[in-house]
């Protein structure tokens, strides 16, 4: 009897150890996410992990890109493929897009568009690796395409990857949308594929 107590008593503690050890791996994957870090549980995917900028007009993401393999980060602002696609139909027009080699390891990639000294629209693009090191590029955007962007008469739809939601893992060689945002008339039945809008996404580099 009493080694049979014994017994229950070592699965007993067992148990709510396994379980205290779940709790605090969860309780650390939430507390990572919300900082902003990633957790690569297998280094042959892509990860992704979108991060608050607090500020407007910028988005943010922690990007781990497995060693060896090569994207691109491609962008659009203007005509964007109808948001009607689901994601895993939707289109990337890259040979229409502006896109840049990234290396492989873990980024953080701010996109923003703002306002410069002349108050004229500018994109700024930049990439900074695990150790620090920043590249930027920055080019002027149209007032006629940030109109619809930037105007409570427009219905805009977006998906992507946003502040607050959990991590993603990709298999190597898919694109990878960052964020689709996408403005529509509101008092108009839009029927056209391409509307005005912002895309960003990561691209495999064909080898």
């Amino acid at each position: 009897m009493i080694l049979f107590l014994f017994v229950i008593c070592l699965i007993g503690s067992h148990l709510r150890t396994s379980w205290l050890l779940y709790d605090a791996n969860q309780t650390l994957r939430r507390y990572r996410t919300e900082f902003g870090h990633l957790s690569i549980e297998d280094p042959s995917k892509v990860y992704v992990l979108a991060v608050d900028p607090h500020q407007e007009l910028t988005w943010q993401w922690r990007v781990y890109i497995p060693p060896g393999e090569k994207y691109e980060l491609c962008s659009i602002c203007r005509d964007i493929p109808g948001i009607k696609y689901q994601p895993d139909d939707l289109k990337f027009p890259k040979q229409r897009s502006s896109h840049y080699p990234i290396e492989d390891g873990e980024l953080l990639i701010t996109i923003s568009i703002q306002r410069d000294g002349q108050d004229r629209w500018r994109f700024h693009r930049v990439i900074q690796n695990a150790q620090g090191e920043r590249s930027d590029m920055s080019w002027g955007v149209r007032d006629e395409d940030m109109a619809p962007i930037i105007s409570d008469k427009f219905v805009k739809g977006m998906r992507g990857h946003f502040a607050g939601t959990s991590q993603l893992a990709f298999d190597v060689g898919n694109n990878v949308l960052l964020l689709k945002f996408q403005a529509r008339p509101s008092m108009t039945t839009v029927t056209e594929d391409e509307t005005a809008g912002l895309m960003f996404w990561l691209s495999p580099v064909d080898r």
